[in-house]
């Protein structure tokens, strides 16, 4: 059986962001959801022909594990493909077991896929191959021969990889011919989902002073919370009177980024900041200042919003992208169960 496919720009402030939540196990994509999705959407071969891990799982042999449609899966096809995931699939807490029914899915829908793409008569052409080869070296950033040796580190030769290339060409054109052409999403669901989630959409970019007094967390300095609330007060009404907010910030603020960044800490949305500090933001107009220092336990915030996003258009796309991504995934798991509804799958264990 042929083988198969499959500057970082530093937070502006480290006081006032908010810890990030703790991920919890179900805000992470299932396994199978994952492998589904390299097995469709674009060509991932270059994630598995670099970064190709070994795992040593306790399945061996080369007994039959799943007939579909007559096609035989075996054990050793199945370990293949089990030996090409990125470890990042362990991180995510899952186990052996888990690992082993998710790959064995992704190759029963594999073989349906291309018995669909057969009937179908789907073509691909050798151009589109050797441009997909091409796209890979680009994004690799190597040479075709530095590409072949990548390759035959992997027990793997260049036409064996377009091979590869080819069955996936041909299963993304199938399921763009047969599901994600018949996806759409309406102006009626954008402006819904708009008015439901706007709240959580909302993004503002804002400025901040921190005068910190000793006791604030992080803060070094060793002025009293007195004179660190006087101090604030000086600087937002010089402010006010007409002196640059940046420079300022530059010479006063306690924040450690504000040396290079004049304060500023970018765009962000409601959950990213300190409760006091957010509340105060999302609550100002653009162009507004406190009218008085925020307090928080970094100390007091002279804030000035510079900009924000909360009008319809400034998010239709975003949200136009995200359910059609959405539907896109639902209409494909429709469609794949279609396909083993109408077959004849059976597994070993039965």
């Amino acid at each position: 059986m042929e083988k198969k496919q499959r500057i970082i720009e530093k937070r502006q402030s480290a006081d006032v962001f908010a810890p990030a939540p703790e991920k919890k196990d179900e805000e992470y994509l299932s396994l199978s959801n994952k492998l589904l999705i390299c097995t469709i959407v674009g060509i991932l071969i270059l994630v598995f022909v670099t970064f190709k891990t070994e795992l040593s799982l306790p399945f061996g042999g080369g007994d039959v594990v799943v007939t579909v449609n007559g096609v035989e899966i075996t054990e050793d096809v199945l370990q293949e493909e089990i030996s090409r995931l990125p470890s990042y699939y362990l991180a995510a807490g899952v186990d052996q077991t888990q690992i082993r029914a998710a790959v064995l899915e992704q190759l029963i829908a594999k073989e349906l896929l291309l018995n669909e793409v057969e009937e179908n008569a789907i073509t691909v052409s050798e151009e589109e191959v050797n441009a997909a080869v091409e796209n890979i070296t680009i994004q690799a950033q190597v040479t075709m021969e530095e590409l072949e040796v990548r390759l035959a580190a992997e027990n793997t030769t260049l036409d064996e990889l377009k091979e590869m290339i080819k069955e996936q060409l041909a299963v993304n054109k199938l399921i763009e011919k047969d599901v994600l052409s018949n996806v759409q999403v309406t102006e009626e669901e954008v402006t819904a989902y708009f008015e439901e989630q706007k709240n959580s959409l909302v993004q503002v970019r804002a400025s901040h002073i921190l005068i910190c007094y000793e006791g604030a967390l992080r803060c070094e300095q060793t002025r009293t919370k007195e004179e660190a609330h006087a101090l604030a007060q000086t600087v937002s009404e010089e402010i006010k009177a007409g002196t640059d907010f940046g420079e300022f910030a530059k010479q006063y603020s306690d924040d450690p980024s504000a040396e290079f960044n004049g304060g500023n800490l970018g765009w962000f949305t409601k959950g990213q900041m300190v409760p006091t500090f957010e509340e105060a933001v999302f609550s100002m107009n653009v162009g507004e200042m406190t009218e008085e220092p925020v307090e928080t336990e970094y100390g007091y915030h002279v804030i000035i919003v510079t900009d924000k996003k909360d009008a319809f258009e400034d998010f239709k796309e975003q949200i136009m992208q995200t359910l059609t991504l959405e539907k896109q995934k639902t209409a494909v798991e429709a469609y794949l169960l279609s396909l083993k509804e109408a077959a004849m799958i059976v597994y070993a264990e039965e």
